[in-house]
């Protein structure tokens, strides 16, 4: 039987940018990767569905993959891994979720955000960005790594960046996590602000 791992970006990142190392070194443990990409973000360019939910980009999610698999997800990525756990209990094997949560911050941090994007584009955010993603030293001993995800962030389509925004502003699934049957290891970060 053929092994399939999905791997789930986060916010402001490619899929490449997010996954690619760790993707590199799973190659020889899975018969297919499948790394996706969030809208406006990578390599997902063209217009960005309004409305977006967490259900519509898990929905996305499984057209692109067949059969059962193992997914691993960071931060909004992480949460579309909860949605599939609960929409998908069937196909989702188990999962690993990283810097995430049934509900990240409050609606009002993910509006604010999004009007920054719109008054400034994604590329506004790096600085701050910098000093949340990246723990004291990483800048330093992995800055091919960190130059990678901040470009990814610049280049994010700002309307995409917006749309995730939205969904991470309406995600509240702590009511239902008990419904989850596949076995999850959730990772955090002592350094994660999150």
């Amino acid at each position: 039987m053929s092994r399939t791992l999905v791997l789930g970006p986060s916010l402001g990142t490619s899929a490449d940018a997010c996954w690619g190392a760790c993707a590199a070194l799973l190659r020889d443990d899975f018969d297919v990767i499948v790394a996706w990409e969030l809208p406006g973000h990578g390599t997902s360019r063209g217009p960005v569905p309004e409305g977006l939910t967490a259900a519509d980009l898990a929905a996305r999610v499984l057209e692109q993959v067949d059969g059962p698999f193992l997914y691993a997800g960071d931060s909004v990525g992480g949460q579309i891994g909860l949605q599939l756990l609960l929409d998908a209990p069937d196909r989702v094997e188990g999962a690993v979720l990283c810097c995430t949560g049934p509900k990240l911050g409050d609606a009002d941090t993910w509006r604010d955000r999004a009007a920054q994007v719109r008054a400034s584009g994604t590329a506004g955010l790096v600085s701050a960005t910098a000093a949340r993603w990246f723990a004291p030293g990483f800048l330093e001993r992995e800055p091919e790594r960190a130059s990678a995800l901040l470009h990814a962030l610049r280049d994010t389509d700002d309307d995409g960046y917006v749309a995730v925004c939205g969904v991470l502003a309406a995600f509240d699934a702590t009511g239902r996590l008990g419904e989850i049957v596949a076995p999850v290891v959730a990772v955090a970060g002592a350094d994660d602000p999150v």
